[in-house]
């Protein structure tokens, strides 16, 4: 199945401190004309959304590849484009307005058959390493990545959660976006210092005609932004010394587009960036490939709107070549070994933890029966043996305030140390 990269350009609403600059823009369905130039560039596009599009129009622009993941055919969604156009806001929307992740989700349970299992998970890319964004919030524990001959590149000991709603997806998906690193303390507020990814996978439970198993992928990615180098004094620049890491994986990843479009280097160097390498089996062709491509027309960066527009209409010309991914019986045998395995340990390892609750419980317990057993001494009860022992020590015996409970045994122990021994 040959197709070519999908490429949609989504112009953001203008906001009120945007310098406008529409007439040096003008857009229509299907391009965009740039006035910068003599003579004006057009740019053609798959689709063009104008400030008033919905989150349900940019959804039916990714739904038919959606629809063939029950096929067995993989799919890659990237949000591309500068700081503050609305990537994430694509992406992963906001409670009132919800974004592709969720449309996926909805998308997915309320026409897939009851013969899949969907499974969910989520990294970040911060620094050239790749950090899982549900269990690992601290950034902690960097990921490994690997080169499978038959799956491709596999993130290894990735959490993968197994989803029956799109409830049970967005909770998930809240998890890691709350642990994914931002600073608003940048020019941009709220700016993501992380390549975010979400993959949903899907493996059908019932065989095919061939006797095989389909397996497929979704995957949604919401790059960090490549600011102005402008924008940051030296002090900023030492404070945030990952800044030229991002520019970095976005200038690979514009290289390689570059070159898989022209189809003139054989050699493309994924491994050069963690991004890039990720997103190999998609850039290579062997998935449906889909570019929201986010920009605003402000003057504070026409700069960037220009590259932004550069990078989509290269990425446009991209041939793909894709090829329904299947196992066969044996190996989804061996998946389904390792995953009971997996099950087992998972509860073998709650049962340990309930055990060790409860005994704490059993010690907590004992420690709250044995306080309430013991016999304290009553304030006054304790003021008049003072006042004996000290009657008969003819000694002045200070008594504080807020003296302290005192068992009969320790106050009985008390008075033998201090009466004169005969």
């Amino acid at each position: 199945m040959e197709s070519s990269v999908q490429v949609a350009i989504r112009i953001r609403p203008k906001a009120f401190n945007d310098m406008t600059t529409e007439d040096s823009f003008l857009y229509d369905q299907t391009s965009i004309t740039t006035n910068f130039s003599n003579p004006s560039e057009t740019k053609k596009f798959h689709q063009v959304f104008g400030p008033n599009a919905k989150q349900e129009d940019l959804y039916s622009f990714i739904a038919p590849n959606i629809n063939l993941a029950e096929q067995g055919i993989s799919s890659t969604i990237l949000a591309f484009g500068p700081a503050n156009s609305g990537k994430t806001f694509t992406i992963f929307g906001i409670p009132s307005d919800l974004g592709m992740i969720h449309k996926v989700f909805s998308h997915l349970f309320q026409y897939k058959s009851s013969n899949f299992i969907v499974s969910y998970s989520m990294m970040q890319i911060y620094n050239e390493k790749i950090y899982d964004m549900i269990e690992d919030p601290n950034l902690e524990h960097p990921l490994q990545l690997k080169q499978d001959p038959c799956i491709g590149v596999i993130i290894d000991k990735i959490s993968k959660h197994y989803i029956n709603s799109p409830e049970e997806g967005m909770q998930f998906t809240n998890i890691g976006k709350n642990n994914r690193l931002a600073n608003s303390q940048l020019p941009s507020i709220n700016r993501s210092r992380s390549h975010a990814i979400c993959e949903i996978y899907l493996e059908s439970t019932t065989a095919n005609v061939r006797g095989n198993f389909y397996k497929s992928i979704i995957r949604l990615c919401d790059l960090a932004s490549c600011d102005k180098i402008s924008y940051y004094t030296t002090q900023q620049e030492n404070r945030h010394k990952d800044m030229p890491i991002f520019d970095l994986s976005l200038l690979k990843l514009s290289y390689i587009i570059q070159s898989l479009a022209s189809r003139k280097q054989h050699f493309v160097p994924y491994k050069d960036s963690t991004l890039t390498y990720v997103l190999k089996d998609t850039l290579e062709g062997r998935t449906k490939f889909s570019i929201i491509t986010t920009i605003y027309f402000s003057a504070d960066c026409i700069s960037e709107t220009l590259c932004t527009l550069k990078f989509a209409s290269r990425a446009k010309k991209i041939i793909t070549q894709i090829v329904p991914y299947e196992i066969t019986f044996a190996e989804k045998q061996v998946l389904d070994n390792i995953r009971s395995d997996l099950e087992v340990k998972k509860n073998r390892s709650k049962k340990v933890a309930n055990e060790k609750h409860k005994k704490i419980r059993n010690v907590y317990e004992e420690n709250n029966k044995y306080k309430s057993n013991t016999p304290y001494v009553s304030i006054k009860k304790l003021t008049v043996g003072l006042k004996k022992l000290q009657y008969k020590l003819g000694k002045k015996v200070a008594i504080g305030k807020n003296e302290e409970k005192m068992s009969d045994k320790t106050f009985q122990n008390f008075s033998n140390d201090c009466l004169p021994k005969n």
